[in-house]
C-alpha cells in the first residue's frame, strides 16, 4: 500500500510538531491558549447524542422498494454493531448486504423509498491532549491543537484510536514475527513493537493481556478483517463489505472504531519486514512513553497513523524537517517492483527527458545490497 503524499520524513528525530485534536461533534473545550498539557489532560468533551442517518437499502441490494422489509435480517427496534448487516440478499454465488455504518438502532423502514432510518448513538466522550505541549490555538467548540518537540514517525494504515504507553521492543529484529507464545503479562497498557507481522493469536493474546497498542511492520488483509470482526461480534465478514464505507468522512474500515488496541502497520499489508531503520529508531526509544493515533482517512480528507515520542522542549527550536531529496537521505520506495525497499540516496532529484519529450523528476539510489538504481521522484518516500 502506497504511502500518502507528506511533505515530512517518515521518522522526524527531533523536532516541533503541532497536533490538531477535534471532536467528531459540537462539544465544549476545556483549555486556553497557552496552557500545559498533559497525555491526560482532557481538551475537551462532548454530551451523548444521537444522530438519524438514512440508509438506501433497496437499491443497495438491488431489490423493489416493497420488499425492503424481507431483507432486513432484524426487525425495528433492534440495536446493530458497526459492520454488522442491516440487510441482506442472496443473489446466485453472490451475497450482498448493507452494513451499519456505526452502531446505532433501526428505527424506521420507508418502503416506498425502500430506505430505512438508523440511528446512531454517540456516548459521551473526551478528548486527551495525548502529548505533553502547550495549547497553540483553540477551535471554539471543537478542539484544540497542541505544540509538542519530540519525535514523529508516520505509519502506512492504523485501526482502533488513540493510545498512550511505555514502549516494549517485543523483538530484536525487524524481519521477524510476533508469535502468540512470546507474548507476556507484564505488557498491561504498553505499546509494544512487534516485528514483521503477526497473525490472529497472537492478535488475541495482545488483547487478552491488555496492550495499549501494538506497532508492526506488516498484517495480512485477512487476519486483520477476521480479528476485528470476530472481535465486534459481528462475524467475519468478506473483503468487500468490510472496507467498503458509506461515509467518505468516516476512516475506514468502519468496524475499526471497535478495535480493542491500537495498532499501526509501518509498511502494509502482507507479509513485509518493518524497515529496519525504522525498527531501530523504535527500539532506540524502548522504555519511554509514546502515544499512537491510528485513525486512518482516504476519504475527503487524508490521513494516516502517527506515533510521537515526546521530550522536553529545546530552546534551540529545530524547525521543521523536510523531505528534500539529498545524497545520504535514508528513502524507501512505495511504487513499482521494488516497492517498501529501502536504499541510499546517491544524487538530489534530477529532470530525465523521455524520447516523447516528457520530463520526469528521477534519483539514483544505493541498495542495501551495494546495487544501484535511477527511479522516479514519485516513488520515493524520504524515511529519515
Amino acid at each position: 500500500m502506497s504511502s500518502f503524499p507528506t511533505l515530512e520524513p517518515a521518522v522526524v528525530e527531533r523536532g516541533t510538531f503541532l497536533i490538531e485534536h477535534m471532536l467528531d461533534r459540537h462539544g465544549r473545550v476545556e483549555v486556553g491558549v497557552g496552557d500545559v498539557v498533559t497525555p491526560e489532560t482532557v481538551i475537551a468533551r462532548t454530551e451523548s447524542s444521537e444522530k438519524p442517518v438514512t440508509l438506501y437499502v433497496a437499491s443497495e441490494l438491488g431489490v423493489p422498494n416493497d420488499k425492503v422489509v424481507r431483507q432486513l435480517t432484524k426487525s425495528v427496534g433492534a440495536t446493530f454493531e458497526a459492520g454488522e448487516d442491516i440487510a441482506r440478499r442472496r443473489h446466485g454465488l453472490r451475497t450482498a448486504s448493507v452494513p451499519a455504518p456505526f452502531a446505532g438502532t433501526l428505527t424506521r423502514v420507508d418502503e416506498s423509498t425502500g430506505t430505512v432510518e438508523f440511528v446512531v448513538s454517540s456516548a459521551p466522550d473526551e478528548l486527551r491532549a495525548l502529548v505533553n505541549g502547550e495549547v497553540e490555538r483553540i477551535f471554539p467548540d471543537h478542539g484544540a491543537v497542541i505544540r509538542a518537540t519530540g519525535a514523529r514517525v508516520y505509519g502506512i494504515v492504523g485501526f482502533g484510536g488513540v493510545a498512550v504507553g511505555r514502549l516494549v521492543a517485543a523483538l530484536d529484529r525487524h524481519d521477524r514475527e510476533l508469535t502468540a507464545d512470546q507474548v507476556r503479562d507484564g505488557w498491561r497498557g504498553a505499546i509494544v513493537l512487534a516485528g514483521m507481522t503477526l497473525s490472529v493469536p497472537a492478535l488475541n493474546k495482545l488483547r487478552q493481556v491488555g496492550v495499549a497498542g501494538v506497532i508492526v511492520g506488516s498484517v495480512a488483509e485477512a487476519e486483520i478483517r477476521r480479528f476485528l470482526t470476530t472481535d465486534a461480534g459481528v462475524g467475519e465478514r468478506g473483503a468487500a463489505g468490510f472496507w467498503c464505507s458509506p461515509d467518505v468522512s468516516a476512516p475506514f474500515p468502519p468496524v475499526t472504531r471497535q478495535a480493542p488496541f491500537a495498532i499501526v502497520v509501518t509498511e502494509g499489508f502482507g507479509r513485509i519486514p518493518m524497515a529496519e531503520p525504522v525498527f531501530n529508531f523504535l527500539r532506540g526509544h524502548d522504555g519511554k512513553v509514546v502515544s499512537l493515533r491510528a485513525e486512518t482517512s482516504v476519504g475527503e480528507h487524508l490521513s494516516r497513523p502517527e506515533i510521537y515520542i515526546a521530550s522536553a522542549p529545546d530552546a534551540s527550536d529545530p524547525g521543521r524537517a523536510t523531505a528534500e531529496l539529498a545524497p545520504n537521505r535514508i528513502v524507501r520506495l512505495v511504487g513499482g517492483k521494488d516497492s517498501l525497499s529501502v536504499g541510499t540516496l546517491l544524487t538530489a532529484e534530477l529532470e530525465r527527458l523521455s524520447f516523447d519529450g516528457v520530463r520526469t523528476g528521477v534519483v539514483t539510489l544505493k541498495r542495501a545490497d551495494g546495487s544501484e538504481d535511477t527511479v522516479s521522484v514519485a516513488n520515493v518516500e524520504v524515511l529519515i
